[in-house]
């Protein structure tokens, strides 16, 4: 096998994996608004096995870390650089500003609820992985002068070079979630969105600028800012259409 391939394989092996794992939640959690007109509300069970899974897939992202960057080699795609990497901060906000404008022309409420839901993602994702980065201060693989795995020391712009977790990849798995939330009905929602935030993470590990546990954070922590950001707020009445309300539920 050639390396560039074998390189490749490995490192989509690290990324995708957790996305369509996702997708399946995204999925079940979907399903189950319907079930139960449209609101969150899981049962305790099933939050468990969600975290207990997520947490044993980033338990296994810290353990090939290093095979991961050491089979990954020199590989670099500006292809994917240029077309994967932004589905998820840049897409969200084209996203958010395009539902916006087809929820006010076609008093569309669905439209509305991920226009909403998108910026305030955004907006946590934002949050939520710069401030976890400036904690913990890894280094990306690719940092120069630096051990690619140094933790709590690494001396580089907090919010440009620090590593974990991926900010890409919770940007890409907050839009993921919230336009599954935001169309519940839809059966290939989930796929296509968890796809190319799969993607996104496959692009951030082959191109060198993070660990597979970086991706891996990234995507537990947009899940979780997602379905946070689709929640209901008073505030949300300003920025829908007439007549568009949320019909998501908060959990009680």
């Amino acid at each position: 096998m050639h390396p560039r391939t074998r390189h490749s394989s490995f490192s989509f092996l690290a990324a995708v994996p957790l996305a369509l794992l996702l997708s399946l939640f995204s999925q079940r959690s979907a399903q189950a608004q319907l079930l139960e007109e449209n609101s969150f509300q899981i049962s305790s069970m099933d939050q468990k096995e969600k975290w207990l899974v997520a947490g044993g897939v980033l338990l296994v992202g810290f353990a090939v870390d290093r095979p991961v960057q050491s089979w990954r080699g020199d590989s670099f795609s500006p292809f994917m650089r240029q077309y994967v990497e932004p589905f998820g901060k840049e897409f969200g906000l084209v996203g958010s500003l395009a539902f916006f404008g087809y929820a006010h022309l076609a008093q569309d409420r669905k439209a509305g609820q991920a226009s909403v839901g998108l910026g305030r993602a955004l907006v946590f994702s934002y949050l939520g992985a710069n401030g976890l980065k400036i904690i913990f201060r890894r280094s990306r693989p690719n940092a120069i002068g630096y051990p690619e795995n140094l933790w709590f020391q690494y001396e580089g712009p907090p919010l440009v070079t620090n590593s974990f977790p991926s900010g890409h990849a919770t940007y890409a798995a907050s839009v993921a979630t919230v336009l599954c939330s935001s169309y519940p009905e839809s059966r290939w929602m989930p796929y296509a969105a968890w796809g190319m935030a799969g993607l996104v993470g496959f692009e951030r590990i082959y191109n060198g600028v993070h660990h597979p546990s970086d991706v891996i954070a990234g995507f537990m922590l947009g899940y979780v800012l997602g379905k946070l950001a689709v929640k209901p707020w008073k505030i949300d009445a300003y920025f829908l259409p007439q007549g568009a309300g949320f019909s998501l539920a908060l959990d009680r």
